[in-house]
């Protein structure tokens, strides 16, 4: 299973963000992408795998232009992490449908938990078909 970590901006809160990923979720493999059209080549490939993806967002414009992606998120699993505690950014960043969401000012930790559960109910839900 794949995970795929989008990070524009923000090398040195992505790493951090990693580095709490892989000290909770054992085996895990993330592919970081810098660029919306980078995560835009990613996805419009067959998924082979894709479990997740976590959008870290910068800022009201990506969350904008990820919006306007459309289908894209359908089939995958979101882990929405937003720039600020604002209703409208909120109420833009639910559109995506995310399975969860967490803010920059947060304790990351929270969102390693979430992937790991998300992780082990996908592979759960696999093995039994």
């Amino acid at each position: 299973m794949k995970t795929v970590l989008y990070a524009k901006g923000i090398d040195k809160m992505g790493d951090h963000l990693e580095t709490i990923i892989h000290a909770q979720v054992n085996g895990i493999k993330i592919k970081t992408c810098t660029s919306i059209e980078g995560l835009f080549q990613i996805l419009r490939k067959p998924l082979n795998n894709l479990s997740v993806v976590i959008l870290w967002i910068a800022s009201i414009n990506d969350l904008v232009e990820f919006n306007l992606m459309g289908t894209l998120f359908d089939d995958i699993k979101i882990i929405l992490i937003l720039p600020d505690r604002k209703k409208q950014t909120l109420a833009l960043g639910c559109k995506l449908k995310p399975s969860f969401v967490s803010y920059v000012d947060s304790d990351l930790q929270d969102v390693a938990s979430v992937l790991k559960q998300i992780l082990k109910k996908t592979k759960e839900k696999k093995q039994h078909g």
